[in-house]
C-alpha cells in the first residue's frame, strides 16, 4: 500500500480522474493498525475502480489539518478533487465498503 507524502498529495489525489480513498493513520495508533488489513483488502477488491492511498499523520500533518482530520483512523473519500465523504474510526470490510458505495457511483 503506497503512503503519500505532502508533496504528492495534490497530484495523486486532488488531480486524480478516478475516485480516491485516503487512509489517514499513525504508527502509534492501535485502531489504525487494526484497520490496515481491512483497507488493503478493500484496495485489492476495488483497485481497478478507485485509487487507495495511506497518509501518515505524523509526516503529513499539514494535509490532514487542511482536510479537517481530527481523529484517526480517518478515511477521506475524494471525487474530482473534492472530499465527498469521510469515515472515522475502525470499520470492518463490509462497513467500509458500504461507506465507499455511498460516496462513489461504482
Amino acid at each position: 500500500m503506497r503512503i503519500l507524502t505532502s508533496d504528492e498529495f495534490d497530484h495523486e489525489v486532488i488531480k486524480s480522474e478516478m475516485p480516491v480513498v485516503v487512509d489517514v493513520f499513525a504508527d502509534w495508533c492501535g485502531p489504525c493498525r487494526m484497520v490496515a488489513p481491512v483497507f488493503e483488502k478493500l484496495a485489492a477488491k476495488w483497485g481497478s475502480s478507485c485509487k487507495f492511498y495511506k497518509l501518515d499523520l505524523e509526516k503529513s500533518r499539514d494535509i490532514a489539518v487542511a482536510h479537517g482530520v481530527s481523529s484517526i483512523p480517518a478515511f477521506l473519500f475524494f471525487s474530482q478533487g473534492k472530499i465527498v465523504g469521510r469515515v472515522v474510526g475502525y470499520k470492518d470490510l463490509l462497513s467500509l465498503e458500504a461507506e465507499m458505495h455511498k460516496f462513489f457511483a461504482l
